[in-house]
């Protein structure tokens, strides 16, 4: 039987692997496996990739997110260094970055040069534009915490903090559209 301090650290654990870019399914969530979330936000898409790339402003809708270090590298290349906190824990890895600007896509994979917090990790965003003038995001994540985790668990929390991730996202988009649309209001500019 285990201890209630050892349920704890478990629970920590969980709590911080959370806060990573995964999509909610309810499957297994080993690096293998995968799973894939899709939203629709009331905004243009260019106003959404602006969002995206700007990474520094990633803590306002990635939960636990506490600082994100970037570093440009060559090919379209971006390393980005999460650290985050959840249940007290703290969780930090690198994900390396590749930018496709023309296709409104962004993939990442866990650096494994560097120290990480998780056995492997991978991500792609990728969002189109619609006839109304939305945007459809396709977040597509898998991980493995290389953690004694039971799956069930983990998969319950990763859900849990996708869902958040990518309610919070929207919010965001929406909110950079509405100031966009108030200063073109006010310039007496026409909308894009």
């Amino acid at each position: 039987m285990q201890s209630t301090l050892g349920l704890r650290s478990r629970a920590a654990t969980l709590g911080a692997l959370a806060i990573l870019l995964l999509a909610a399914a309810d499957t297994p969530a080993r690096a293998e496996e995968g799973f894939e979330t899709v939203a629709e936000i009331a905004a243009p898409v260019d106003v959404a990739w602006r969002v995206l790339v700007d990474f520094r402003a990633w803590p306002r809708f990635v939960p636990g997110l506490k600082r994100i270090a970037v570093e440009e590298r060559a090919d379209r290349q971006v390393a980005l260094r999460h650290e985050t906190e959840s249940v007290g824990m703290a969780l930090g890895f690198t994900a390396m970055t590749s930018v496709e600007p023309e296709r409104h896509r962004l993939a990442l994979v866990l650096d494994e040069t560097a120290a990480n917090d998780l056995a492997a990790m991978r991500a792609s965003w990728e969002l189109t534009p619609l006839p109304s003038g939305r945007v459809r995001v396709v977040l597509r994540t898998a991980i493995d915490s290389g953690r004694p985790v039971p799956g069930w668990i983990e998969r319950r929390m990763l859900r849990d903090q996708i869902l958040e991730t990518i309610a919070r996202f929207g919010a965001e988009v929406e909110r950079r559209a509405g100031e966009r649309q108030a200063a073109q209001s006010a310039q007496g500019a026409p909308e894009a």
